[in-house]
């Protein structure tokens, strides 16, 4: 009787293990969807109530970036052998954004939009997360990008508009314009070319990756500038 309760008692753990067995499921690595990265248009020039020229009349760098980004910008005739970034603020305290403005510098201020650029270069590059696609790397050029300065570059051009906004920002009690401003930064292809490419191999260089990583990280450098 002992031996029968004993060989239904390990037939029982048998088959409870091997359901678990069967249900556990195989490694796999997420794909995330990059497309929450594309750049959006979110500069509103609804109800516009004025503009820095007296005529109302935008510069084309303007125009194009509102109409469809950077890339637009870069196409332009005036750019076709640069980079450009455009540093974008907006509130309803005139004197302040026009300090922001005058006080924006090329060399400095333009790090964090290279280090914004150059990051959703490296995502939408990557097949999975890009801290699994490269690692440390990733961290690491980010982190040099947002430090770096930028030598030169170049402020072309400063702009602003103001517009009625559709859900007032109430102040004190009395709805204000919004003024938008737009700061536009240049720098010789070449140049940041030369930047980009010391910052990779320092940051490759202290960087620890696998082997799987370093292949990652090596197509990235092949072809980062294409579609940048």
């Amino acid at each position: 009787m002992k031996i029968k309760i004993y060989l239904v008692f390990l037939f029982l753990i048998t088959g409870i293990f091997s359901s678990c067995a069967w249900r556990t499921p195989t490694f796999y690595i997420p794909v995330p969807d990059f497309s929450v990265y594309d750049p959006q248009n979110i500069i509103d020039t609804e109800n516009i109530t004025g503009t820095m020229n007296s005529d109302g009349s935008m510069p084309d760098w303007l125009l194009a970036f509102i109409e469809n980004g950077i890339s637009e910008v870069e196409d332009l005739a005036a750019y076709k052998d640069k980079y450009v970034f455009i540093g974008v603020n907006r509130g309803t305290n005139f004197p302040a954004m026009t300090r922001w403005a005058v006080n924006f510098s090329a060399a400095q201020d333009l790090a964090l939009l290279a280090a914004e650029r150059i990051e959703r270069r490296m995502i939408l590059n990557a097949s999975f997360y890009p801290d699994n696609e490269y690692g440390r790397f990733f961290d690491t050029m980010i982190i040099s990008a947002s430090n770096n300065e930028y030598r030169g570059a170049l402020k072309e051009d400063t702009y602003w508009y103001k517009t009625s906004p559709y859900n007032p920002i109430e102040t004190n009690g009395s709805s204000q314009e919004i003024y938008y401003y737009f700061v536009l930064i240049t720098i010789e292809k070449e140049i940041f070319q030369v930047i980009i490419n010391n910052m990779m191999e320092h940051s490759q260089s202290v960087s620890t990756a696998t082997v799987s990583q370093a292949a990652a990280i090596s197509r990235l450098r092949q072809n980062f500038f294409e579609g940048f």
